[in-house]
Parts: C-alpha cells; structure tokens; sequence
C-alpha cells in the first residue's frame, strides 16, 4: 500500500465515522429525513459511489475512467444548487397560494411551507458543496497517484 492509499483511506475512515456519528446524533435524519424531495440522499448515494470508485482507482493506479468522477464532482455542487431552487419554488408555491390575510389555520399552513422549503434549500446546498468538496480532494489525490513516478 503507498501513501496516497493510506491518504484516501485515512479520509474516507473520517468520512465513515463523521456518518456514524451524525447517525447517532441525529443528524443524519434533519439531513435526509426531512426532504421531501429525496435530494440531499441523492447526492449522498452519488458521494459514496464516486469515493469509492476513487478509492479503487487510486489502489489499482488507473487513470482510465476517471473524467467522470470529475463530473459527478462538479454534479455535486450543481445538484446542491438545484435544491435551493426546488426548496424555493416549494416555498413560493405553496407558501402563498389562496387563503385570506386574517386566516390563522392558512397562515400556519404557509409558515409550515416556508420552514419546509427553506430546509430543503439550506440542507441540499450544504451537502452538496460538502460533498462535492470532500470528492474533489480525492480525486486530487488520485491525481498524485498517477503522476507520481
């Protein structure tokens, strides 16, 4: 095992065990649990798929295959980005549809979507960026695997 295997490794144990603990926590469920949207665990499953794929190529020191990592990196971001815009649009959407200004039970209902879609926003941006910064830093030391002489 060379060193940039025990790097991804060492990295990829941090990851493993920042997910325990946000399980145990609670974390993990105002994470995913409460979108609705099914966005933030998307991204999720796209992020162990993609660390693992690089772990496999830094052990077996390939670099064929590996342009797609970059863009499931960089989907990442995007798809963070495009739960925001879901997250608003929730919002928007329902938030302020029909009802009358002094009606509590639709005042209440429109609070419930505000918090509801500003969550969906708020948490598919963070693990979005999170997620795709932690794949970036992989893939960079992939890249030193394979220049590596």
């Amino acid at each position: 095992m060379n060193k940039y295997m025990l790097y991804w490794w060492f990295g990829f144990c941090v990851q493993v065990l920042a997910a325990v603990t946000a399980l145990h926590y609670g974390i993990a469920y105002e994470l995913l649990g409460k979108d609705p949207f099914f966005i933030t665990s998307f991204i999720l499953i796209l992020h162990v798929g993609s660390s693992l794929a690089t772990g496999w190529y830094i052990f077996r020191k390939e670099n064929y295959g590996v342009e797609p990592l970059w863009f499931i990196a960089d989907a990442q971001f995007t798809i963070g980005m495009l739960g925001t815009l879901v997250g608003f649009i929730y919002m928007f959407n329902h938030a302020f549809a029909g009802g009358s200004v002094g009606d509590m039970q639709q005042i209440k209902d429109s609070i419930a979507f505000i918090s509801t879609g500003m969550g969906v926003a708020i948490r598919a941006t963070f693990l979005g960026l999170l997620c795709g910064l932690l794949l970036k830093v992989q893939l960079l030391i992939l890249d030193k695997r394979i220049n590596e002489q």
